[in-house]
């Protein structure tokens, strides 16, 4: 990084007083070493900010001391100095500020090197636009519209995935049941379990979708229902760190679960997960219940929260009505 020699080193006292006096004269070196100080100065005040906003996060930190500080503020002060010096390859206050104080005094900025003059918009290069004809216009607006309604008729005719229009995230209870709702309105059709207790349930496992259970490589794996992927389970996995309830204590413990290509995929695992599970017989038999269906779930050992069934009756009763 190139710079001034004078403001090379920020403890140099008598670089300070070489630019005291050459501040004094109109000229340009003069004028640009005062820009470059007024830098040091805005960049040096906003390390010391970062450091400061950052400061909590050393609390308990071995290597944070009084000696550590006096260092850390030695090593900011010469990194101010020499960003400032930098030119083109520093934050640009300095241009700026020179470029003012050349104006105040008469004079006129001198062209940046390797170029005569700032460029322009006019300056880059452009490619004319094709020109098209009326009937090209009506060509191409009609093979767009052909295009349109042929995606509208396949979404309408069940071609195309409702998944394809679906987020991989909610943002809000109210986008989570409106597009989730509709997947379990169709798996209730093919199995009776109540949609209303399947969407309710997916809720508290993913909180409303702002907790998903991700991949490794922080993919979403689509399971809603928190199935976890035992020896039987061939398809694909998400490991993470999860809570399980150990006597009534919550304890942090690692496990494997299922991951799915989509949320359909997810919900219809589920219905299925149940129904080839003896243990959920009691729970499939009031299956057209959501509330007496989330008691028996828990009662059959789905989860080990002590309060599940009581969680979801909640959520359906404030965000889903019985």
């Amino acid at each position: 990084m190139m710079q001034s020699p004078e403001l090379s080193n920020y403890n140099d006292l008598s670089a300070l007083q070489s630019l005291k006096s050459g501040s004094s004269k109109n000229s340009r070196e003069g004028i640009k070493q005062v820009a470059e100080q007024f830098e040091s100065m805005f960049i040096s005040m906003m390390l010391k900010s970062m450091r400061e906003a950052n400061k909590g996060f050393s609390e308990g930190n071995l290597l944070s001391s009084n000696e550590t500080d006096f260092y850390q503020e030695m090593f900011d002060s010469q990194v101010s100095v020499s960003l400032a010096g930098a030119g083109e390859n520093g934050i640009g206050i300095a241009q700026v500020v020179e470029r003012q104080l050349l104006e105040a005094k008469g004079l006129s900025p001198e062209p940046a090197s390797g170029r005569s003059k700032p460029m322009q918009l006019a300056d880059y290069p452009r490619k004319a636009f094709p020109s098209l004809d009326a009937q090209q216009l009506e060509d191409a607006a009609t093979k767009i519209e052909q295009v349109v309604g042929e995606s509208s008729n396949k979404v309408s005719q069940g071609d195309v995935s409702h998944e394809a229009v679906l987020p991989k995230r909610f943002d809000s209870p109210e986008s989570f049941i409106k597009s989730l709702y509709p997947i379990a309105e169709r798996v209730q059709a093919q199995t009776g379990i109540s949609a209303k207790l399947m969407v309710a349930q997916s809720a508290l496992e993913t909180g409303w979708g702002e907790r998903p259970i991700l991949k490794q490589d922080g993919s979403q794996s689509f399971n809603l229902f928190g199935i976890k992927a035992n020896h039987a389970w061939q398809g694909d996995k998400a490991d993470i760190l999860t809570t399980e309830y150990h006597a009534g204590v919550p304890l942090k413990q690692r496990d494997s679960f299922r991951a799915y290509g989509s949320f359909e995929e997810s919900f219809k695992d589920y219905a299925q997960f149940l129904q080839s599970n003896p243990r959920y017989s009691s729970a499939l038999a009031v299956k057209d219940q959501p509330i007496e269906f989330a008691r028996a779930l828990q009662k059959s050992g789905y989860a080990t929260d002590p309060n599940y069934a009581n969680k979801i009756e909640r959520i359906i009763d404030k965000r889903l009505g019985q």
